[in-house]
C-alpha cells in the first residue's frame, strides 16, 4: 500500500494518503499519514488516521492540541482526500 503526497507545509509537516483500500469485509477506506521531523526527539512526529470514520491508529510526538488540529482538518477535507485517492485507483 503506497502513500502519495497530498500536501506539504512550510514547517515541514507532510500529509500523504493512500489509494482507496478495501478490507476483507468489502469496507472502503483511505489511509492518511501526517509526519513532521522533531529535532528534540530526533525522530518524526506521526499521526495515522483512516477515513471516512476517522479512526486514529498511530499517534506519536505530536501534542494533543496539534494532533486534534490535524484530525479536525483531515476530517473537514475527507471528501477531497477520498476523491484524490479514487483518482489513484484509476491510474
Amino acid at each position: 500500500m503506497g502513500l502519495y503526497q497530498y500536501i506539504s507545509f512550510p514547517d515541514g509537516t507532510e500529509i500523504s494518503c493512500s489509494e482507496i483500500l478495501t478490507d476483507e469485509n468489502n469496507q472502503k477506506s483511505v489511509r492518511v499519514y501526517v509526519e513532521q521531523w522533531n529535532d528534540d526527539i530526533r525522530d518524526f512526529n506521526a499521526l495515522e488516521i483512516y477515513l471516512p470514520e476517522g479512526n486514529v491508529t498511530k499517534l506519536s510526538g505530536f501534542s494533543k492540541k496539534v494532533a486534534d488540529e490535524h484530525i479536525k482538518h483531515i476530517m473537514n477535507l475527507k471528501t477531497t482526500i477520498r476523491e484524490i485517492a479514487s483518482e489513484r485507483n484509476r491510474l
